[in-house]
């Protein structure tokens, strides 16, 4: 198993995503053959010359207008299709129990890559915990994007996905793509309006600020809803979902975690 690991860094100093994704396919490489590493700098410019050590990561940029989407789409252009990829962006390291994950997604990777079907592993939660039904996916649940596995098949998916997203962050194209999906899955509405329009609340985005400004807040609406879109792609086509946050181990890492950042 040959596993493509696909960093998005915004937060992170460029040097420290370096860092940190070595060490993280460090622990996936255990199970697997081979580990390649590709960043992609969103924000800042990417280390060069030795400090770039690029046999070890291979960095690139985006300006895309959708944050993690755009990067990622970025780093999968350069990703062999019969790979299995693991895509996480810097929160991971900066907001979860990063070793605690890596270790839970390791135990994975050998069961997508030897899937049959499309197939994911990654944090899976309720879609917040509003009272509604989804004829789409009744299971109400959906594959987080912070860190999450595909494999060959699954990554087709995702890059169907991000193929039909607007070349650029026009608010009137970005509104149309939100409203086409939204229009076929009433359930996509509920969601973003909770986590991201209506006042304050306890499902609220946590980043989400009163001076946000709209095209970051349509941005993360494109991330919601690729996120609803995959999971219900990889359902769609009989496959499946890993969640890693299974395991009472992993919720107390997490909750600890939680705990110790605020």
């Amino acid at each position: 198993m040959k596993i493509e690991v696909i960093g998005a860094c915004y937060y992170l100093p460029p040097s420290a995503m370096h860092a940190k994704l070595r060490e993280f396919a460090a622990i996936l490489g255990k199970t697997s053959d081979a580990v390649s590493i590709h960043a992609v700098a969103m924000k800042r410019l990417p280390p060069s010359g030795n400090e770039a050590e690029q046999t070890a990561v291979q960095w690139h940029t985006s300006n895309g207008p959708f944050l993690d989407m755009s990067a990622y789409r970025r780093g999968l252009a350069c990703a062999p299709r019969d790979r299995v990829c693991v895509l996480v962006n810097d929160t991971l390291f900066t907001r979860h129990p990063w070793r605690r994950v890596a270790k839970s997604l390791a135990d994975a990777l050998p069961v997508i890559a030897s899937a049959p079907v499309p197939a994911a592993a990654g944090e899976v939660h309720p879609s917040t915990d509003l009272l509604t039904t989804d004829r789409h996916n009744p299971s109400r649940k959906h594959l987080t994007t912070f860190c999450f596995a595909l494999n060959a098949a699954a990554r087709t998916e995702l890059d169907a996905i991000l193929e039909t997203l607007p070349l650029d962050n026009s608010r009137a194209d970005v509104k149309a793509w939100l409203e086409r999906h939204a229009s076929r899955y009433p359930a996509l509405t509920a969601l973003i309006y909770v986590h991201l329009r209506a006042p304050a609340n306890p499902w609220s985005w946590k980043q989400r600020a009163a001076e946000m400004t709209e095209s970051l807040l349509d941005s993360k609406a494109v991330t919601v809803a690729v996120e609803y879109l995959l999971t219900l792609s990889l359902l769609k086509h009989n496959g499946f979902v890993v969640p890693i946050n299974a395991s009472l181990t992993y919720r107390i890492a997490s909750k600890w975690t939680r705990i110790r950042k605020h």
